[in-house]
């Protein structure tokens, strides 16, 4: 697989051939890289996709992932005008057992490390307990701070907890009929995690915050475009079409200005209002 069409090394995905050398330099910069089988970093066009590929855990977050979304989200972000990306997608494979996108972070393998030893918990570099946090919150940061190149995170199914956080700071999410959304960190005692503290009172209004915040409360569709959690609502069947869609705008030559926004008209184009069938919500009744 490594040698595959969307083989992160291939990032740059240039029109024309390079020179051997430029391909040796580029080559020799992208083994510094940290690449994982749970996670499929791919181009299209001028459209970058990181896929979650962690089914048998509902892609949850692993150490691992971590690093590599890190160093993928640099390389991106490094890249210069003319080469670089439109728009940003992430999603995540099919094949879990039960709908997801990320359902948090892997806590178990954390709590399984912390429970040995007693060098836990002060910040150490080489301990999981340290480092996973660590790494974490930086990928959460690198995302919030990202203004340059528009973020789309495809909620088809569960996002919960580090979920979240790898997609609620970008600037689009989409709900499907499949999506529960929630942070379920508060029914282990832990504070609602990965930013929540800067983007729910700025999402939510009135006392939408506290309640999402200190119940860990499970959002279905409706209530996430109620509360602007979610900015679209569209079916999980056209999630593929819409990929498609996405990618085809950020190739799209008339559009001069390098970091304009082009697949806001394809969101709006492909959004629907949550039918009779999708799950009802509770928050706009009460």
């Amino acid at each position: 697989p490594i040698l595959g069409t969307t083989n992160p090394i291939l990032f740059h995905q240039a029109a024309t051939p390079t020179s051997n050398t430029k391909n040796e330099i580029f080559l020799k910069k992208s083994c510094k890289m940290r690449f994982t089988t749970k996670i499929f970093p791919s181009r299209k066009k001028n459209l970058g996709i990181l896929e979650l590929n962690n089914p048998k855990a509902l892609h949850a977050l692993s150490l691992d992932m971590i690093h590599c979304m890190n160093d993928v989200w640099d390389e991106w972000n490094a890249l210069p005008a003319e080469k670089g990306l439109r728009a940003i997608l992430v999603k995540a494979t099919k094949d879990a057992k039960r709908s997801s996108f990320c359902s948090g972070g892997d806590v178990k393998a954390v709590w399984e490390e912390g429970s040995q030893g007693d060098m836990h918990g002060k910040g150490i570099t080489g301990l999981l307990t340290a480092d996973f946090f660590r790494d974490e919150y930086s990928l959460n940061y690198k995302m919030a701070v990202n203004d340059r190149i528009p973020q789309v995170s495809l909620w088809d199914g569960i996002v919960m907890g580090g979920g979240v956080g790898i997609s609620i700071h970008g600037r689009y999410r989409v709900a499907t009929e499949k999506t529960i959304f929630a942070m379920p960190e508060m029914a282990i005692g832990l504070f609602c995690d990965v930013g929540s503290m800067w983007w729910m009172p700025r999402i939510l209004k009135g006392g939408l915050a506290p309640y999402v915040a200190l119940t860990g409360a499970r959002l279905k569709p409706q209530d996430l475009i109620y509360t602007g959690i979610a900015t679209h609502y569209i079916p999980s069947g056209k999630l593929d079409v819409l990929e498609v869609a996405l990618a085809e705008a950020t190739d799209n030559e008339d559009v001069q200005i390098p970091y304009n926004d082009v697949i806001a008209p394809v969101l709006d184009e492909f959004n629907e209002w949550p039918t009779a069938d999708s799950p009802h919500g509770f928050l706009q009744q009460h």
